[in-house]
């Protein structure tokens, strides 16, 4: 891993624990070789993932955070900074979807990532994935379009959260992930199955866990028993299957 990336998260106040977001990296991009590589990211925020991949050899990144269109702070912002700190001149933050995306001559990438967007991609369909024939439709359009995109044996890493958790399931607010409506989500074998059916072999599943407590957390606690009672976050990743 490039150590000065870290150094620069930092000393912007990005994360104040360098070793701590190192596992993070590892965690999520499992040893990816990003050399040479070209990588979209799939509302990136800030552009975190982006970076770490521009700092450690990406020859093209690719942010997309349609929330951030129109505005001249928030994601863009510190994406300037970090843009500016690190001499990223490789990576790009674009405020549109990745529908409005793919509409143009996009090419193609070996890396796609999408960390706590697939049920972005289109809010009102991933409700009623699984009950409304209409919604899977146009989850399966999309997710034909990621295959479009991405070079063969190119790589696809999602992060997002379940669809079950002890706290959403009492009514309640979680006290780890404060933000997540759970209702908006989709459990990992869903997923799985979706992007089967659309010509993606799964690589990889894992649960997420404390990030302070590297492989033995991920070792102890990496299981989805444990996650229900946490965070509920996960990791797939895919390529195109033959």
């Amino acid at each position: 891993m490039n150590q000065e990336f870290f150094y620069i998260m930092q000393r912007l106040g990005i994360h104040p624990h360098p070793d701590r977001y190192k596992y993070y990296f590892k965690q999520f991009f499992h040893g990816y070789n990003f050399e040479g590589k070209r990588v979209l990211d799939i509302g990136g925020g800030s552009g975190v993932l982006s970076f770490f991949a521009a700092a450690n050899g990406a020859k093209d990144v690719v942010c997309l955070e349609p929330e951030d269109a129109g505005s001249t702070s928030g994601a863009s912002k510190v994406f300037t900074q970090i843009k500016s700190a690190g001499g990223y001149l490789q990576a790009s933050i674009l405020p549109i979807t990745f529908q409005e995306y793919v509409n143009g001559d996009v090419g193609k990438f070996d890396l796609i990532v999408s960390n706590a967007s697939i049920n972005h991609l289109n809010e009102d369909a991933v409700v009623d994935l699984q009950t409304n024939p209409e919604s899977l439709a146009l989850y399966c359009d999309i997710v034909q379009q990621l295959r479009e995109v991405l070079t063969p044996g190119g790589a696809l890493i999602i992060a997002d959260a379940t669809r079950r958790n002890f706290f959403g399931d009492l009514g309640l607010k979680s006290p780890v992930c404060t933000t997540i409506e759970w209702h908006k989500h989709q459990n990992p074998a869903f997923w799985i199955k979706l992007f089967r059916d659309c010509g993606f072999a799964l690589v990889r599943k894992e649960y997420q866990t404390f990030n302070v407590l590297g492989d033995w957390g991920k070792l102890i606690l990496g299981n989805a028993i444990f996650s229900y009672f946490y965070g509920s976050l996960f990791i797939l990743e895919f390529k195109i299957s033959a």
